[in-house]
C-alpha cells in the first residue's frame, strides 16, 4: 500500500514539474540581469571632491607595494647600474645581467604596479575634471595626476623602453589590442604630462599632506628626463629653476 503511493505521488511530482517548464512564461531577463549595487565603477564614483581625493590617493599606493618600491623595483633599476653586482642566478636578478624573459615572474611583478597607477590617473584624468569642486584643489589633484603618470611612463622607458601608450581609460578587451609605441612618443608625453604638473602643482604642501607632489617635483623629474634623453640644454633650464627656486637646499 505504501509503495504505491510512493509511485503514483512521484509521478504526479514529475508531470507537475513537466507541465511548469513547458507551460510556464520565461523569465524576463531584465529580472535576471540586475546591477550590482555594491560595485564602484567611475561612472558611480567619480561624483564628489572627497572621491576626487581618494582616488589621487589611491593612484599612490602602487608606490609603496612590495613589487614596487618596497622591494622588487631596485632588481629592475639599481641592479642594472653598477651599483651591485647582479650576476646571480636568482629569477629576481635576471635584469641586473640584463637577462629578464616577458613570460616571468619578475618582469610581471615590477609591470604590475606601475600600470596600476597609469591606470588610475588616466580614470582621474578623464573624470575628475567635471566634478564640481574648489578649482585649486581640483588643479592640485590633476597636477598630481599628470606627475604621477609620467614618473611611471618613465620608469617604465627606462626599464623597458618599448611600453603601449595609453593616455585615456580602456577596457580589459580594447588593452589586448595596443601595440607598442615608439619611445619618441612616450618621450614626448612625458614632457607634455609635466609641462601640466609644473603649472598645476603646489609650491608646497602642509600638514598630512607633505609629501604628495609638488611643482618642483615636477621641474626637477623634467629635469632628469630631459638629461635621460640628452637633452642637456633643457635640462640646465628647468634644474636651474629647481636651485633658483630657494625652496630647496642641499642637506649637510
Amino acid at each position: 500500500m505504501h509503495t504505491t503511493i510512493i509511485k503514483h505521488s512521484s509521478r504526479g511530482f514529475l508531470f507537475a514539474l513537466a507541465f511548469l517548464f513547458v507551460f510556464t512564461p520565461s523569465c524576463d531577463e531584465e529580472i535576471l540581469n540586475q546591477a550590482n549595487p555594491n560595485v564602484v565603477t567611475p561612472d558611480l564614483f567619480f561624483k564628489t571632491a572627497d572621491d576626487a581625493t581618494k582616488a589621487i590617493v589611491g593612484a599612490y599606493s602602487p608606490l609603496t607595494d612590495i613589487l614596487y618600491y618596497t622591494r622588487m623595483n631596485v632588481f629592475a633599476t639599481d641592479y642594472r647600474s653598477d651599483v651591485v653586482n647582479g650576476f646571480a642566478t636568482s629569477e629576481r636578478t635576471a635584469p641586473g645581467r640584463f637577462a629578464a624573459e616577458s613570460n616571468r615572474n619578475m618582469v610581471g611583478w615590477t609591470w604590475g604596479p606601475m600600470w596600476k597607477i597609469i591606470s588610475r590617473t588616466n580614470a582621474i584624468l578623464a573624470n575628475v575634471p567635471a566634478i564640481e569642486m574648489d578649482e585649486a584643489d581640483k588643479n592640485a589633484i590633476l597636477g598630481e595626476a599628470y606627475f604621477l603618470r609620467a614618473y611611471n611612463y618613465h620608469q617604465m622607458l627606462q626599464i623597458y623602453r618599448y611600453v603601449p601608450l595609453v593616455t585615456e581609460p580602456i577596457d580589459i578587451e580594447a588593452s589586448r589590442e595596443i601595440l607598442q609605441a615608439p619611445p619618441a612618443d612616450v618621450y614626448n608625453q612625458i614632457v607634455s604630462d609635466l609641462r601640466e604638473a609644473q603649472s598645476r602643482l603646489p609650491v608646497t604642501w602642509t600638514g598630512a599632506n607633505v609629501g604628495r607632489a609638488t611643482s618642483g617635483a615636477a621641474t626637477g623629474l623634467l629635469g632628469r628626463v630631459m638629461l635621460s634623453n640628452s637633452d642637456f640644454a633643457g635640462a640646465k633650464t628647468e634644474l636651474q629653476k629647481v636651485i633658483s627656486s630657494g625652496t630647496y637646499e642641499l642637506m649637510e
